[in-house]
């Protein structure tokens, strides 16, 4: 094979994986989370597409190489910007939750599937016309696919912040046309150069024509009736705009995070600030509760625009650190709107901290009198396909425990979540995990160091926030009467919703707060889940999914609370779409291979022969995925946010597996092999998945070491995991009608477990990922010795 084709394996998988978490960085903004997955995944089949496309048609089986590269490059690149040209159009004019649009809204949404599929459609037409062309060097093809993919993940990661998303896409586009310019034959110079000159002008027109706007429902456009955009930016995480209101000044500003979730900068005079100024009530209550009325330290996980650090400053806290993972926020708040916020986050006892509040709570030595928590959370998806659900390892079992341990002996954590009057859901799973929480680390009465507030004068907008506070020792009297003091000489109301001493009261109302610390001091625990109308058990690391706390069955039947802004948005819906996945992308996989396979038998006859090797191929994508994913989300813990891990985790595991099959080349060339293969990343997989100590071990280091680690335990599995592919298409000489095939079956079937996989995590925890991962490489290992002794091949 020319060292060129290789070269252009290589870049068409550079621009294809970069594209990839681009489009979902993009599609972030405009749509909603789940609606990111269901448009993402199912466009990801057009990788099968392409091996389905040359499976059945003869014309690409017979274009010269070099003509089949021009082709699918050229048809990359202009699918790819034409097509997110009218993507982001479609978005802004939808309304998903509007029914009198849900027929433009869905049109639209087709739209958009057909468009982001096209592009991975030329992709997987090239690659799988390589395998086709050149079984016998499916080594050195998965090399520089695998190895290309893991290089455009980096890049993303390198280019998503100076260059923005816009003129990212503009760049994939010029480098994917500009080597069909090149090398088009017949071409002179003046040709070249007029075709380059058309295509700076293609790409300063698509770069001024992308605009990305969020889905009309997000608060981008319901904050301010007259809303100005002050900054955008785009980062590997999410998209930053300051919104303002352009026709007065509200005394504050907002920071948005993909078009919806929101943080507050405040505009203060910091030399004037004092406990009686009143910012934002809620955030004095972790301070009024205190036993020590002026606090030594205080931990702000999730910073965002400062209030909450605020809050700690005007109470005279003497060090405060404050844990923020957005970059571009922290660039916001030491920078352009710096002394906008009173220039707070430049004291000497404030120190900010760029970073996951899990992991530096784990990494810092100190006890903290506060520990805060305000609404962290984002609705914003954040990877591939279905990678990452809205799961949170900030709400866990294991980080409560960590926060405890963080507390000093008159320490509080205050963590504040969405409150549901009717039916509350998040501020009662946090209650619970709490609960559950004290009693692991033997705290006897957890019941005495708990309390419940919630803010009235939010409930008349349906929004409520609830205000669980955790104490390291018993709470008193004293301090519920001194914080209703502070409430009632500023006339302000907010309602107790769970306090110790209510339970003491015979006549006391109960609410689902007092009812679980009855039926838990009764050993009822269970039966209260079980009847509870949502799933408001406790999460841990391994099922980490806090803000799921649907039930399966809600996809099927009316919700069991009024429908509102955040069951719109989250709600019966992920569920619906995840099994709106699951069977749309096994129709469609199944069409994708069962057409071309059709086709085969009515040419060939003994069709049946070869599916136990069909079989293996899909086992593969199953397998492969799952350890992908299982270890993107394992690494989220370790790494601190789902972007970083796939920018480690993937490239890692890429590069790894194109490394093995190129010493595919070499060694391991008998089936015997496989023994040892799946011996070796069974035990790396075991002891990764089932050691709690290695997240406790890696998250007390920097982010270097951790990064290290990482690699160094992913990097010899994706070694091992390499094998397989290129193995079983060296075997496919005589019979590389099958090869395109295997290449849709194996695409394919990888987009269906991403889906199956989120399933899984939810239903029985990310573990159960590595134990359907080994089932799936040995019944791969089963399915090709059945195959083999059906062809009678030498293994």
């Amino acid at each position: 094979m020319a060292k060129k084709n290789l070269i252009c394996i290589f870049l068409i998988s550079v621009l294809t994986l970069a594209l990839q978490l681009l489009e979902t960085r993009i599609l972030s903004v405009l749509y909603w989370h789940h609606l990111v997955y269901f448009v993402v995944t199912l466009g990801l089949l057009g990788m099968a597409a392409g091996g389905t496309a040359l499976s059945v048609s003869k014309k690409l089986k017979e274009m010269d190489g070099p003509d089949l590269f021009r082709l699918c490059l050229a048809g990359f690149s202009i699918s790819e910007l034409s097509g997110m040209l009218i993507v982001g159009g479609l978005s802004s004019a939808n309304d998903f939750f509007a029914s009198s649009q849900s027929f433009f809204t869905l049109f639209g949404l087709a739209t958009s599937y057909v468009l982001i599929m096209i592009p991975y459609f030329f992709f997987g037409l090239l690659i799988s016309g390589e395998f086709f062309r050149h079984p016998g060097q499916s080594g050195q093809i998965y090399l520089f696919n695998l190895t290309g993919s893991a290089a455009g993940c980096l890049l993303y990661v390198l280019l998503i912040r100076p260059l923005g998303a816009e003129l990212f896409l503009v760049l994939i586009f010029a480098a994917g046309v500009l080597p069909v310019i090149l090398t088009a034959p017949g071409w002179g110079l003046p040709s070249r150069a007029a075709v380059a000159v058309i295509l700076l002008a293609v790409s300063w027109t698509g770069y001024h024509g992308l605009r990305f706007l969020p889905e009309r429902n997000k608060q981008y456009w319901t904050l301010f009736e007259n809303s100005a955009v002050e900054f955008s930016e785009w980062n590997a995480i999410s998209r930053i705009d300051v919104l303002s209101n352009r026709d007065r000044d509200e005394g504050y500003k907002r920071i948005l995070i993909d078009g919806d979730a929101q943080t507050p900068m405040l505009h203060v005079d910091l030399a004037a600030l004092t406990p009686d100024s009143l910012l934002y009530v809620p955030r004095d209550f972790v301070y009024l509760l205190n036993r020590r009325r002026i606090p030594e330290k205080a931990l702000i996980i999730g910073s965002g625009g400062g209030s909450d650090v605020l809050a700690a400053y005007k109470y005279g806290a003497k060090e405060i650190d404050a844990a923020e993972i957005n970059p571009s926020i922290v660039k916001l708040v030491t920078g352009y709107y710096s002394s906008y916020i009173g220039g707070v986050f430049k004291q000497k006892n404030v120190n900010l901290h760029l970073e996951d509040g899990r992991s530096f709570v784990r990494r810092t030595g100190k006890k903290y009198d506060a520990i805060v928590l305000f609404g962290v959370d984002s609705l914003a998806a954040l990877s591939s396909g279905a990678y990452i659900l809205m799961e949170s390892y900030l709400y866990t079992l294991q980080a409560f425990s960590d926060y405890w341990s963080k507390l000093d002996e008159d320490g509080i954590i205050q963590i504040s979540r969405w409150f549901y009057r009717d039916v509350p859901r998040e501020t009662l799973r946090a209650f619970i995990t709490a609960y559950r929480m004290l009693l692991l680390n033997g705290v006897k009465d957890p019941s005495a160091h708990l309390l419940v507030l919630s803010d009235s004068a939010l409930w008349q907008r349906d929004q409520p926030f609830g205000y669980l506070f955790i104490s390291k020792r018993p709470f008193e009297l004293e301090q519920l009467r001194r914080l209703g003091d502070w409430l009632q000489a500023r006339r302000l109301t907010f309602d107790l919703i769970y306090s110790p001493f209510s339970l003491k009261e015979e006549h006391a109302p109960s609410s689902p707060f007092d009812q679980f610390a009855r039926a838990a001091a009764e050993g009822r625990e269970e039966s209260f889940y079980r009847d509870y109308p949502f799933n408001v058990k406790p999460v841990t690391d391994d099922d980490p999914f806090f803000f799921q706390y649907g039930r399966w069955s809600h996809a099927f039947k009316p919700y069991p609370d009024r429908p509102g802004y955040f069951d719109s948005i989250q709600g019966r819906w992920p569920f619906l779409v995840l099994l709106m996945l699951v069977f749309q992308t096994v129709v469609l996989t199944a069409f994708l291979v069962g057409w071309p396979c059709w086709k085969l038998s009515r040419k060939t006859g003994n069709f049946r022969t070869h599916i136990p090797i069909l079989a293996y191929f899909s086992l593969l994508g199953i397998g492969f995925m799952f350890v992908e994913m299982f270890f993107i989300q394992k690494c989220v813990l370790f790494l601190g946010h789902p972007i970083y891990s796939m920018a480690v985790t993937i490239p890692a595991l890429l590069a790894g597996a194109g490394l093995g099959s190129f010493a595919l080349k070499r060694k391991w060339n008998n089936a015997g092999a496989w023994l040892v293969i799946l011996g070796a990343w069974s035990l790396a997989s075991w002891i990764i998945a089932m050691r709690p100590e290695t997240a406790q071990f890696l998250l007390q280091h920097a982010i270097p070491l951790r990064i290290a680690a990482v690699c160094a335990l992913i990097f010899p599995v994706g070694a091992l995991l390499g094998m397989p592919f290129p193995f079983a298409i060296k075997k496919l000489i005589g019979f590389t009608e099958i090869i395109p095939i295997a290449w849709a079956v194996n695409g394919g079937m990888s987009v269906v477990s991403s889906v199956l996989a989120v399933v899984l995590a939810m239903t029985f925890g990310f573990q159960s990922l590595v134990l359907s991962a080994l089932a799936a490489y040995f019944l791969a290992f089963v399915f090709f010795r059945i195959w083999v002794r059906r062809t009678a091949i030498k293994t």
